[in-house]
């Protein structure tokens, strides 16, 4: 029975697929051939505006007593309530575009560092807020000086800090830049875990506070570690700074590591006919009270403040000048330390002098040694960048670099500069 059931289906099987394909009865199409002639008015008919059309479902036409006619003689398709008339004839002018407001500089690209476009909006972003407060201070041609120096500035930054990094990645081993996408990766891991674990609040965070996304704060890291790599590799591990270099140093600056002593005065003056002023200052001496006390108290009329002078000098003490007056100069000179001599007449006056300290801030070699040798090496490390730089500008493909610096400037000056006539020149 089961065999039987299986040869009838295999049999029948040709006759299903085959009634799959077999073709579809065509569905009646009217047809009705259009010649030009139905799209002009004709001669004898009077012109008149053209109207909407309103046209029936598509239906066989075929012309029927009291239709309307169409242009040309012919009837119109049933059910047409109006016929469109069509006069050929050029388009309706327009009047000429005009714009609305003066045309804005968006962003404009004024040149290329090996390769890597520098566009002005970009560029001149970090320096907006210096160069508008600026501009709220000085008149026109002082801005345009400190605007020129600072996008100077930025410039050679900018255009040193790719040369040196272009020059890292050219130079790096594959071991190395693996050391360099964990320290990276490291960054992104410290930043999330700042944040109580959640990236999204570490990139709020970052927009925030720097005004960067997550992938500009790592690219400027990285940018940030091939730049110090190259100085390192190729300049400061070059840098040796000898012994004899420091003595040398330290032997060309005495007077900076050996400034001049300065000695410290108190002095009271009062007038000579003030004989109760002069008694005061006797009286307060005599019983013990300290000079500068006394000096400090409104009996004194000597015009620096609390009666106190600082006068550097050269050595020796007894050839040195302190005061013009021959009579205060030699007491000056041999006055100990923590003594007062006085009163002294000096025209219409009583001078009293008191001597609190001399001072001299010598520093040794052994003290300076190490600000000495930072000192050197930072001065050899910027000479001998300046000199990689010059020779990575030689082989690199930079524009014009003056050429820049110009069209910067007149963007710059376009956008932030003050008006002519504007401001104070300082």
């Amino acid at each position: 029975m089961r065999r039987c059931l299986v040869f009838l289906f295999l049999a029948a099987a040709p006759a299903v697929i085959l009634g799959c394909h077999a073709p579809r009865a065509e569905a009646p199409t009217a047809r009705r051939p259009v010649d030009p002639a139905q799209f002009v008015l004709g001669e004898d008919e009077p012109r008149r505006e053209p109207l909407a059309v309103s046209v029936a479902p598509a239906a066989p036409v075929t012309p029927t007593a009291g239709a309307p006619a169409a242009a040309g003689g012919r009837p119109a398709p049933p059910g047409a309530e109006s016929v469109y008339v069509v006069e050929p004839g050029a388009p309706a002018g327009t009047a000429e575009a005009i714009p609305v407001t003066e045309p804005v500089l968006l962003d404009a690209k004024v040149g290329d560092i090996n390769g890597r476009p520098v566009f002005a909006g970009e560029f001149l972003e970090p320096l907006e807020g210096r160069l508008r407060a600026k501009a709220l201070e000085v008149d026109r041609e002082t801005w345009l000086r400190f605007a020129a120096r600072q996008i100077q500035e930025q410039l050679r930054s900018e255009i040193t800090d790719e040369l040196l990094r272009a020059e890292a990645l050219s130079k790096l081993t594959v071991e190395q830049k693996a050391g360099l996408r964990r320290f990276l990766q490291d960054v992104r891991d410290n930043l999330i875990s700042q944040s109580g674990g959640s990236s999204q609040r570490a990139a709020s965070r970052l927009q925030r506070e720097q005004g960067l996304s997550e992938q500009d704060y790592l690219k400027q890291q990285e940018d940030r570690t091939l730049v110090r790599y190259t100085i390192q590799e190729q300049i400061s591990s070059r840098v040796n700074v000898s012994w004899r270099d420091i003595v040398r140093r330290y032997r060309r600056d005495e007077a900076k590591y050996h400034p001049e002593p300065s000695a410290r005065f108190y002095i009271i003056r009062v007038d000579k006919d003030d004989h109760e002023a002069e008694q005061r200052v006797r009286e307060a001496l005599a019983a013990g009270t300290p000079f500068d006390e006394v000096a400090s108290s409104d009996v004194n009329t000597w015009t620096d403040e609390g009666g106190l002078k600082v006068i550097p000098f050269k050595p020796p003490r007894a050839e040195a000048d302190f005061f013009g007056p021959d009579s205060l100069n030699e007491a000056a000179r041999t006055l100990a330390v923590g003594h007062w001599t006085g009163p002294i007449e000096f025209g219409s006056s009583l001078i009293w002098l008191y001597l609190d300290s001399i001072e001299q801030e010598s520093v040794s070699l052994y003290d300076a040694q190490l600000d000495i040798a930072a000192q050197i090496r930072n001065e050899r490390v910027n000479k001998n960048l300046q000199k990689y730089i010059d020779r990575l500008l030689g082989r690199a493909s930079v524009t014009d670099i003056n050429r820049m610096m110009a069209r910067l400037l007149d963007i710059a000056t376009e956008r932030f500069a003050p008006p002519a006539g504007a401001g104070k020149s300082q």
